[in-house]
């Protein structure tokens, strides 16, 4: 049965395939002739096009946003879901991660510019930060 709807399938994508090609292959003209015959505006009909072929666009890259946050979301409740050895007062977290970010140079990248110099980071972004270097194995090295 499924064979059947991917055989359907194929075919109505080889009809589309087809009725797009003679659509692209047409001269300007003759599609505003066969539309003002159908009763349309050629202009109006070209920005309702437009508009849909925008509105696709939009919507993919929504998905796209939406995947990658769902992604992020799995990634970040993995990360909270496992045990860390942090310090466990918020000072102390915030010497560990000082001394990893001095130790590697690189990991500076990690932070936003606003936190470059670790002054007024909140503590749930240094819990956050060395959670995930805790995740790559930076934290043993130290």
């Amino acid at each position: 049965m499924a064979s059947d709807r991917d055989h359907e399938r194929q075919e109505l994508e080889s009809l589309l395939d087809g009725i797009v090609e003679t659509v692209l292959d047409a001269p300007e003209e003759e599609i505003d002739d066969d539309l003002r015959a159908l009763g349309e505006d050629p202009e109006k009909a070209a920005m309702r096009a437009r508009q849909l072929a925008l509105d696709a666009v939009k919507q993919h890259r929504a998905g796209r946003r939406e995947r990658a946050r769902q992604q992020f979301d799995t990634e970040q409740q993995t990360l909270d879901s496992r045990g860390y050895d942090l310090p466990e007062t918020p000072a102390a977290r915030l010497a560990l991660l000082v001394a990893a970010v001095h130790g590697k140079p690189h990991l500076s990248g990690m932070l936003t510019v606003e936190h470059r110099d670790l002054r007024g980071l909140p503590d749930e972004d240094v819990v956050g930060y060395l959670r995930q270097l805790a995740e790559l194995g930076v934290l043993d090295e130290l």
